[in-house]
């Protein structure tokens, strides 16, 4: 239930994204740009009416007033971003929310001063961000990932000596599928073939899952079964091998995770990791991964100076351009195109989540608060002594 309301709000969040808000990297910006006329700044205008009155008083023209030259010139975008009441708004709420969750989770924690209490807090947890990997939404994973594995939180030894070896197995693998290791290898591979078999390639725009190509699939196999390997970096102390379920491979074989589960979960875990992503059709992208790449990609320079040599082998003999006027730098602006048009893809994708909306659970985890960082850090110290 509260995995299925995580994935309303997210998507909910990601539908208020717009397409324009990915460009210029407008949400590291802290202020907005000036609103400016579309011709001249209302400085400029008042200075060049001035001139023109005293102009015509001296009779030296007799031609209405005209923009100075060092009048500035904005282009159509730049005035649509200029009008907006701040950069990013959708970018930044998302971001805002993602933030507040990771803090959450960790005060949740470190809050919770009962140690059994805690240890059953911190399990709760574990299963929510496996329904998460279940509904593919990866967004709330890594919401979920970044405050137990938060520093306040995996210092806690005696909390997770005493979590069950099932769950241990379970943040293990999922350890390891948002490792950023290898520039975030398999969530990247995970969300690229969801995208290209579910509806955002080239060759396979708006299939329903499950029609995709055998490359796609085999690919995204692949990716599941790279991700349950044991090479990758574990931050706990205490891993239990007892009674081990592979959380990875549920969207290889819903029917095989479906029978695990009823054996060795309890009956709400059961339920939860029953429901397979490939029926529920929806697919929530870790945003923060694609706001990275355009933040790089915005450092790149717009223009290419033509006299520098070729950064890339040739491919056809064509006439030498003249060494005048810099060139545009399509790699940059196709990247650009090409990532937002991916997160375009998630927003369609997002959408079709079947989930009904809970009211209450809805308006429980829309209200969550977080503690401050230096609250958070005293009291996972007090949990040490009381442990």
């Amino acid at each position: 239930m509260i995995a299925q309301q995580l994935c309303l709000i997210e998507r909910d969040l990601l539908s208020k994204v717009e397409w324009y808000e990915l460009l210029d990297a407008g949400w590291t910006k802290k202020t907005a740009p000036e609103v400016v006329s579309d011709l001249m700044v209302p400085s400029d205008r008042g200075e060049a009416e001035a001139d023109s009155n005293a102009r015509l008083q001296e009779g030296h023209t007799l031609n209405p007033a005209r923009p100075p030259p060092a009048a500035k010139r904005h282009s159509i975008s730049r005035v649509k971003r200029s009008q907006r009441p701040e950069d990013s708004p959708g970018i930044k709420r998302l971001v805002e929310r993602f933030n507040l969750t990771c803090q959450w989770v960790t005060s949740e924690i470190v809050g919770t001063q009962d140690l059994e209490m805690r240890v059953k807090v911190v399990e709760k947890f574990i299963r929510i961000a496996q329904t998460c990997y279940n509904h593919s939404n990866f967004s709330s994973l890594m919401q979920l990932m970044l405050g137990l594995q938060a520093h306040s939180v995996s210092r806690l030894s005696q909390t997770w000596a005493r979590v069950r070896s099932q769950e241990m197995s379970v943040m293990h693998d999922l350890v390891e599928f948002t490792s950023p290791f290898h520039n975030w290898k398999h969530l990247r591979e995970a969300m690229r073939c969801i995208a290209d078999e579910w509806g955002g390639s080239s060759s396979g725009a708006g299939k329903e899952p499950g029609t995709g190509d055998t490359k796609a699939k085999s690919t995204l196999a692949r990716a599941r079964k790279a991700a349950t390997s044991r090479n990758g970096h574990v931050i706990f102390n205490r891993v239990s091998r007892a009674g081990h379920s592979k959380v990875l491979s549920a969207h290889s074989d819903p029917a095989k995770s479906r029978s695990t589960s009823s054996a060795t979960q309890e009956p709400d875990l059961a339920s939860d990791a029953g429901n397979s992503p490939r029926k529920q059709r929806g697919c929530i992208p870790f945003l923060g991964l694609y706001l990275s790449d355009l933040v790089f990609n915005s450092e790149l320079p717009s223009f290419v100076d033509p006299r520098r040599g070729a950064s890339a082998p040739e491919v056809q003999e064509l006439k030498a351009l003249p060494l005048r006027c810099p060139l545009i730098n399509i790699h940059k602006h196709r990247t650009t195109a090409t990532i937002i048009k991916r997160v375009l893809t998630f927003r369609t994708i997002a959408s079709r989540y079947p989930f009904q909306h809970e009211v209450e659970v809805q308006a429980e985890l829309m209200s969550i608060q977080s503690l401050d960082p230096a609250d958070i850090s005293q009291l996972s110290a007090l949990c040490d002594e009381r442990a």
